[in-house]
C-alpha cells in the first residue's frame, strides 16, 4: 500500500494511502464476509508514531473506508458524512477506533528516556483535540512486573514504538483478525 504525501486528484487518489487499503480490503477481505451475519464491527486498532492535524470528519471518512463491514457500501470521497446519513447515525468514534499512543511517563521510563520521544512527534494542538481523547489507549502494559519478571529479556516493551500497525480484529473469532497492515503510514 504506497503512501505518497500531498493531495491527489481525479482517480489517482485510489492508488495511495487509506483508499488503496480500502481497495485491498474490498478485494481480499469482503468476499470472505459475504455470508457473515456480523453487523457490529470491531474497532480499528491503530498504532503509529506521528499524528497530524486530523478532523473528526476526516477520521469518520477514514474509518468508514477501512471498516471491513461497511467499506463496500460507502464512497468515502463523494459522501462527506463518511458513508452514513448524517453524523448522528454514526456510532461514536470510541467504539470504532482505538489509538495506541505512549504517555509522557511511558516515554520517560523507556530505554531511550525523554530523547525517545523524538520518534513519536505530535504537537499538543494535534494530540489534545477533544474528539481524540476517548480514542487513546496505553502503549505499554500497566503490569510493570512483566518487564521485570524475565518475560521480556530484550526489554522490547520498554522501547519507544516507531512502527505503524493498523488492524481490525474479527468480530466472529476472538483470536482472529479481518485485516492487518504493517506499514510506514502515519495518521
Amino acid at each position: 500500500i504506497p503512501s505518497v504525501p500531498g493531495r491527489h486528484k481525479d482517480d489517482s487518489y485510489h492508488n495511495f494511502g487509506y483508499l488503496k487499503l480500502r481497495q485491498a480490503i474490498i478485494e481480499w477481505v469482503c468476499p470472505h464476509l459475504q455470508n457473515s451475519k456480523q453487523t457490529t464491527p470491531q474497532p480499528i486498532l491503530c498504532q503509529f508514531s506521528s499524528i497530524g492535524s486530523l478532523s473528526e470528519k476526516w477520521l469518520n471518512q477514514f474509518l468508514s473506508a477501512v471498516d471491513s463491514l461497511s467499506t463496500q457500501n460507502i464512497d468515502p470521497i463523494n459522501n462527506n458524512s463518511g458513508g452514513r446519513k448524517g453524523k448522528d447515525n454514526q456510532p461514536p468514534l470510541s467504539s470504532r477506533m482505538k489509538i495506541i499512543w505512549p504517555t509522557t511517563d511511558e516515554i520517560r521510563r523507556s530505554i531511550e528516556g525523554y530523547q525517545g520521544g523524538g520518534s513519536v512527534p505530535g504537537t499538543v494542538k494535534n494530540l489534545s483535540k477533544d474528539f481524540l481523547q476517548p480514542l487513546y489507549h496505553r502503549w505499554s502494559s500497566r503490569n510493570s512486573r512483566r518487564s521485570n519478571s524475565g518475560c521480556d529479556p530484550l526489554k522490547t516493551a520498554r522501547h519507544i514504538p516507531h512502527i505503524k500497525t493498523y488492524v481490525q480484529p474479527s468480530p466472529s473469532n476472538a483470536n482472529g483478525i479481518e485485516w492487518l497492515m504493517l506499514t510506514s503510514h502515519n495518521l
